[in-house]
């Protein structure tokens, strides 16, 4: 909601259709399922639905894929480096943003992304296949007094994907944080956390 130019910009409309689906209820609200592609399937854009309260015209919720038809492109979104030996490509990349709302105003409540690439060595009969999922979750928000962030508050690029595992040997490492069971969804781990907090 705060970045809308990283799905629509003013002068992309115009690139995308959008098509009313079948309404759905979310909470006991009616939700209104707007569709949305690009036309042009060349390019790395995104496709999706959307579901938009029918009584406050707020977004609810976003489910939304990369087209990755043209690797190459949608390669560039995400490998910033990489040896020369390799070529890296999105094999798959969806998102899910949920928001809820607080006294009138809607806010970002929890989304997650998976994400999954394809990793061709050079000399290498078989490739690699690496699947990234993040999630996150607000559980607490509090208003800034001072709204001038200053630079180094922003979320900087770094490297998110390599071939070394090195780092999670340790099985200690998480120790009693180490709360999140691999097929449980966040919404679990928020639940224990509550209730040992509880306790």
């Amino acid at each position: 909601m705060e970045y809308p130019e990283f799905i629509f910009e003013d002068e992309q409309f115009l690139d995308y259709t959008f098509s009313l689906e079948n309404p759905t209820s979310i909470n006991n609200r009616y939700v209104h399922r707007i569709g949305f592609e690009e036309n042009t399937k060349g390019n790395a854009w995104y496709n999706g639905t959307l579901y938009i309260d029918a009584a406050t015209l707020t977004l609810l919720k976003a489910d939304y894929n990369l087209n990755i038809e043209n690797r190459k492109l949608a390669s560039r979104m995400f490998v910033v480096k990489k040896p020369g030996s390799v070529k890296v490509y999105p094999e798959k990349i969806e998102y899910h943003v949920d928001y809820f709302e607080k006294d009138g105003k809607w806010y970002y409540g929890h989304s997650n992304a998976k994400l999954e690439f394809v990793v061709n060595w050079k000399k290498k009969l078989f490739n690699s296949r690496f699947t990234l999922t993040n999630e996150m979750m607000v559980t607490k928000r509090e208003e800034l007094e001072n709204k001038d962030l200053k630079k180094a508050n922003y979320i900087k690029p770094s490297i998110v994907m390599a071939d070394d595992v090195s780092g999670f040997k340790d099985e200690n490492f998480w120790g009693a944080s180490n709360i999140i069971e691999p097929e449980k969804s966040i919404q679990n781990a928020i639940e224990k956390i509550k209730a040992n907090l509880d306790q």
